[in-house]
């Protein structure tokens, strides 16, 4: 039959049936027509992820909506942002908002403790939503600059996701800390929109910044900020740096381009020193054991921790209080309020163009207070105080010359100072008029005054007078009667 038909006509069958075969027998043809960014299986296992079980369920409240493609019509700011990777904490972000990171290996001492105090994480992880990363080996021979490095690996293994599936933030905690209560959220201390420009949330001890626990931006800064503070092993071989890592890492972050992408927050609300006994006064979320076994302490780190952590594992009620009934939501969001109101009159200064030597040294201190002790609010205020008295002296000598100002801000301010003295002009005017009235009020009836003073001084001598008559009348009826006999007692028998 097929002899029959044409040569053409047997070459198209021919050629038909071959892209039948193609299209129906080839491997890849249904994972390509099924797979997607979007419901692709989730990519969170890596050789060092804890819990290796079932993925965590995130919290209802806490949960990220589905990933969303960059459309052809999007504007150029979103474009600019996705391509420098502006945006990786963007809430259309499909994976975890925030993952944790820990070490631990070659610590036979505390080797169990430490085991028990990273499952507390663990489970508080696998409440939120929050993959754990648990880095067991060594990735350099340098001893503590594994933190680093290992933190180094996970944020560069974050961006390189595609858009929709990178966490925002990688939250570093030591082996010896502990959740004490898990119904706190670690989203809840990451900056707001307003401070896109913050890259690494940090706490301070007595020694300085202290990198027991630290929250890392998803970012191009972070990388190269630690890629520099492990090259400093090799590039200044002689320095010595006290605390290892600790010290090398802040040595960096001091440093121009550094600095002003560090904030500080209290070490109370995520990085509190553990206590040797309990209570803990505090609405304190997490417990850092660091230093406890040192200084002629009489109890060792293990047995301090272990007395906490059996009260976490055996009686967690007792320190587990709802969100809403501790302290930490409005001290969170007055920090973020005032440090939004010291950004803002920074702003106000570059903007009023004035270049008076005060002003700008006042901008300068709030400037450290704002990047280096962040987490200390009184001083924060003192030198935002400062700066706006600064501000309103120029204002005002300014309104008093009458100068036009150059700036709106300027003018606003200028107009404003002139009508508020103009109202204490006109307060003082209509103070002074009502005084001078009451005094002349008062002036009138003193004269008219002067006659009844006198009848009442006459009216009292008169008195007197009459007193004393009465008086010398009395001492001589009193005389007469001592010259009478007395009568006779009565006998009553």
């Amino acid at each position: 039959m097929i002899a029959q038909i044409s040569s053409p006509i047997r070459a198209l069958i021919l050629l038909f049936a071959v892209i039948g075969s193609l299209y129906i027998f080839h491997p890849y043809a249904p994972s390509r027509a099924s797979f997607s960014f979007t419901n692709r299986p989730p990519n969170n296992a890596t050789a060092t992820e804890i819990p290796q079980s079932a993925p965590p369920a995130k919290a209802p409240h806490n949960a990220s909506p589905t990933a969303t493609k960059l459309s052809a019509d999007s504007t150029p700011e979103i474009a600019e942002n996705h391509i420098s990777g502006d945006i990786v904490d963007d809430p259309d972000e499909g994976g975890p908002r925030v993952r944790q990171a820990t070490m631990i290996y070659e610590t036979e001492r505390f080797n169990a403790i430490y085991e028990r105090s990273i499952d507390t994480h663990i489970k508080h992880g696998e409440q939120w939503g929050v993959p754990t990363h648990i880095l067991r080996h060594d990735i350099v021979e340098a001893g503590f600059f594994n933190k680093p490095a290992y933190i180094l690996g996970l944020i560069i293994e974050e961006m390189a996701k595609p858009y929709g599936k990178r966490a925002g933030w990688i939250v570093w905690f030591d082996a010896d800390t502990i959740i004490l209560n898990p119904a706190v959220p670690w989203t809840l201390f990451l900056p707001p929109s307003d401070f896109n420009d913050i890259h690494l949330l940090a706490t301070k001890d007595f020694n300085g910044f202290n990198a027991g626990m630290a929250i890392f931006r998803v970012h191009e800064w972070s990388v190269q900020m630690l890629s520099e503070t492990l090259a400093l092993r090799q590039l200044r071989p002689d320095a010595h740096f006290e605390h290892y890592d600790q010290g090398a890492l802040w040595w960096v972050m001091e440093r121009e381009g550094y600095a002003e992408h560090v904030i500080y927050q209290p070490h109370d609300w995520w990085n509190a020193f553990g206590l040797a006994r309990e209570p803990y006064d505090t609405d304190a979320f997490t417990l850092h054991f660091a230093g406890v076994d040192c200084c002629g302490q009489p109890e060792s780190k293990g047995t301090v921790m272990g007395r906490w952590l059996d009260i976490v594992e055996n009686r967690p009620q007792e320190y587990a209080v709802e969100l809403e009934k501790t302290k930490l939501p409005k001290q969170v969001e007055d920090y973020w309020a005032l440090l939004k109101k010291a950004k803002k009159t920074m702003m106000d200064v570059d903007s009023a163009g004035d270049n008076s030597r005060d002003l700008q040294i006042a901008k300068s201190e709030l400037w450290m207070y704002y990047s280096r002790r962040a987490d200390n609010a009184t001083e924060v205020s003192m030198g935002m105080k400062k700066v706006e008295g600064i501000m309103a002296q120029v204002a005002s000598k300014s309104g008093k010359d009458g100068q036009p100002s150059s700036h709106p801000a300027e003018e606003t301010l200028k107009d404003a100072v002139i009508e508020k003295n103009a109202v204490d002009k006109a307060k003082e005017k209509a103070q002074a008029k009502q005084e001078g009235e009451s005094a002349k009020k008062e002036e009138r009836p003193a004269k008219n005054e002067e006659k009844p003073a006198k009848k009442q001084e006459a009216s009292t001598k008169k008195e007197a007078v009459e007193a004393n008559e009465k008086a010398a009348q009395a001492q001589k009826e009193a005389a007469s009667a001592r010259k009478e006999p007395a009568p006779p007692a009565k006998n009553n028998r």
